[in-house]
């Protein structure tokens, strides 16, 4: 092995020792310096990352947790914290015996009820059945009797009239004109008593249905006022016209105007019998649509009464098709808050599917702002201390957690503005899909948490001891031996050390301790053996 020759003097001879880092040289004259094996480090590459740490718990992704509608005991019950249970395994039952008799006593009303029900529209049914037939055969009595007297006054009204007729002042010219008047009013009269019963039976068909207004019925009745009004009018004009058509026939004929006066009356009576038979038909018609009416409204109680009965069963018959408790998922049994025996009431136990796990973790405000979702994460969990497991960043809270949270189990409340009681800062929940192996894991388990910020691979790296000039510039002792300033650019760093994206090769040699030696730029280094490199 060769050998480097210095020349000590006894004069020249200094020791130095340089401060905190515990690194020191020798100085041999004004010409060059001597370093240790500690004062250099040789370049190489290797993968360094950047990364925030936290804290957190194991936890399943997906946790539900069970209840019922039950009131009745808890029957059985086979359930514990940790247990592993299957989908649609039977957990817990219920008594439902208060929910059977409940639901046959119901059933028992409403067969009643259901029975009365059809009673009422077999006789609504019946009723109407009557009225129509009786109307259709000339059967309905009220109408067959004004039949009668249209009849009776007709023959009276048409005897009267053929007496006028037959006299030779009827076919006087100058009576002609009163007697088309005559006929003009009394045409007028008839429409008007038809317009008035109509008017009428609208009123009563209003005031008879639970379903019109206020503002219906007045409408009806104020077109019924009018409609009389018409007809008070009508008759006006009538009477009006057959007194001077019989005054026109005494002054050609005075006894064939007194038979006009009597056709003038026959012809009242029979207008009143011809309006009192048109009330009974329409009235006869007003029965059957209130009859008809009445049968469908049977209708839809019976069927409204079905529809609130089997409402009211179904809510008795989904209480008890519930006397049995199912787990809903496989999985892992994290909490029984359920006894047997006691009322079924409130949350009964809850149930974590296992098959995929979360960190729930906290990260500090400070740090927040350097993770995304999708940073890989590498944790450790106290109960596989020598292991270490990787996972992913889905989801980041936007809200904050209280801080006495967030220092506790790595769960998290949200504290709106991220303060809270006492002097704690804001921390950030976040979740950790596991990836990968994750045996060993334990539901409820801490983690310490390292999400990767930033991360270079295969890249040449320089403790930060070495850097100067505002960690822009490292010294580097080059081939020829001397020290020099070499400006460098920076990538990843870590609390230790810093990736170097330009600036250095590898094999390059670079002081440790840079800024301990800034003041030997330019002078002669050397070197043991094992930091020179020389053989």
């Amino acid at each position: 092995m060769k050998k480097k020759t210095i020349a000590i003097t006894t004069a020249a001879l200094a020791v130095l020792a340089a401060g905190g880092s515990g690194a020191y040289y020798l100085a041999f004259g004004p010409d060059g310096v001597v370093l240790t094996a500690a004062d250099v480090t040789t370049v190489a590459a290797k993968d360094i990352t950047q990364s925030v740490p936290a804290t957190g718990t194991i936890a399943a992704a997906r946790e539900v947790s069970l209840a019922t509608t039950q009131t009745g005991p808890i029957v059985t019950l086979d359930a514990k914290v940790g247990q592993r249970v299957k989908a649609n395994q039977e957990l817990a039952s219920f008594d439902t015996s208060a929910a059977e008799r409940e639901l046959h006593s119901q059933r028992a009303s409403q067969a009643a009820e259901e029975i009365t029900a059809f009673n009422q529209i077999e006789a609504a049914q019946l009723e109407l059945a009557h009225s129509q037939d009786a109307l259709d055969q000339g059967l309905n009595g009220e109408v067959n009797a004004a039949r009668a007297s249209v009849d009776t006054a007709q023959r009276a009204y048409d005897d009267a009239a053929r007496a006028v007729a037959d006299s030779r002042a009827a076919s006087d010219p100058s009576v002609a004109e009163a007697a088309a008047a005559v006929d003009t009013a009394r045409a007028g009269l008839r429409t008007a008593n038809n317009a008035s019963l109509q008017a009428a039976l609208a009123t009563l068909g209003a005031a008879g249905e639970g379903t019109a207004d206020g503002a219906t019925i007045a409408t009806s009745l104020l077109a019924s006022v009018e409609a009389d009004d018409a007809v008070s009018d009508a008759q006006n004009r009538v009477d009006h016209a057959e007194e001077s058509y019989a005054h026109a026939l005494e002054g050609v004929d005075r006894e064939v105007g007194s038979k006009q006066r009597a056709a003038n009356a026959a012809y009242a009576q029979l207008s009143d019998a011809q309006l009192a038979q048109r009330a009974a038909e329409l009235g006869a018609q007003q029965q059957i649509a209130t009859q008809s009416q009445a049968v469908n409204h049977a209708l839809k109680s019976a069927a409204g009464a079905r529809v609130a009965a089997e409402e009211a069963n179904a809510k008795l018959e989904f209480d008890i098709s519930g006397s049995h408790l199912l787990s809903p998922l496989s999985g892992v049994i994290t909490s029984v808050t359920a006894q047997q025996g006691r009322p079924a009431e409130g949350p009964l136990l809850a149930i974590a599917d296992d098959s995929s796990l979360l960190v729930k973790a906290t990260v500090k405000e400070a740090d927040i702002a350097d993770i995304k979702v999708g940073d890989r994460v590498t944790f450790t969990s106290p109960s596989q201390p020598h292991k270490e497991y990787t996972g992913t960043v889905s989801f980041i809270s936007p809200v904050s957690a209280a801080p006495a949270e967030a220092a506790g189990s790595g769960a998290s409340t949200p504290a709106g503005n991220g303060t809270g009681a006492g002097s704690g800062k804001a921390e950030f929940p976040i979740e950790v899909r596991v990836d990968g192996n994750r045996e060993g894991l334990r539901l409820g388990s801490t983690a310490k948490v390292k999400v990767v910020t930033h991360e270079d691979k295969d890249a040449l790296t320089v403790p930060l001891s070495a850097l100067i000039g505002g960690d822009k510039a490292v010294l580097v002792v080059s081939d020829s031996g001397t020290i020099e300033r070499r400006d460098v650019k920076l990538g990843t760093r870590t609390d230790f050390e810093a990736a170097v994206t330009s600036g250095l090769r590898r094999g390059d040699r670079v002081l440790t301790q840079g800024a301990a030696h800034e003041g030997d730029v330019g002078q002669q280094a050397y070197l043991p053996d094992a930091a020179s490199g020389e053989k």
